[in-house]
């Protein structure tokens, strides 16, 4: 670890820590294929599916593109499941989790991943977002989460980020790994 100290005014201006080393021809020292937790730890959330039922289908797109949107500005990988994609949903989507992504779908655009694909990618499997014209019903923490639409697709979309979060599909990344008298 180290510390670096403004000599004038003393303050403590950056903090670091090696955590690995490496090699002059930039080689590792331990070579070993990154998992899901790694990655996970790395990217600072978990690979996931969404999927976005109810409402119109352009409802649904704009939820899932904000969502995603959303979703960058705090630093999550995630991809809006494009219609013009070239490959099968359930196939791309596989490939996506197992690289540590939250992918988001519509319902109408394909078959889905079966549970066992993406418990085989370590991601948290999925949870679907279904937007409903009335009052939702109360949240019960589990796969499935009712989110109005009553007072429009901006306030979908922010039930939709806290939801994601309150499952702890993400939350606030670390910087700084704390150490010791940092």
């Amino acid at each position: 670890a180290f510390i670096l100290i403004d000599p004038v005014s003393n303050a403590t201006v950056a903090a670091g820590m090696v955590r690995s080393e490496q090699q002059e021809d930039g080689r590792v020292g331990i070579v070993r294929r990154v998992d899901a937790a790694a990655r996970a730890a790395h990217l600072g959330h978990r690979a996931g599916m969404v999927c976005v039922r109810g409402g119109s289908r352009d409802v649904r797109q704009q939820v899932v593109v904000g969502l995603e949107a959303g979703l960058f500005q705090r630093g999550v990988q995630a991809l809006a499941w494009p219609d013009d994609a070239g490959v099968p949903l359930a196939d791309g989507a596989s490939l996506l989790m197992r690289a540590g992504m939250i992918v988001l779908v519509s319902e109408d655009q394909g078959a889905l991943p079966t549970p066992e694909a993406g418990e085989a990618t370590g991601a948290r499997f999925a949870l679907t977002l279904e937007l409903v014209d009335g009052e939702p019903a109360p949240d019960r923490g589990g796969d499935g989460l009712q989110i109005s639409l009553q007072q429009g697709v901006d306030r979908a979309i922010r039930a939709g980020l806290l939801a994601l979060r309150d499952r702890e599909l993400f939350g606030s990344r670390r910087t700084v790994d704390p150490g010791g008298g940092i």
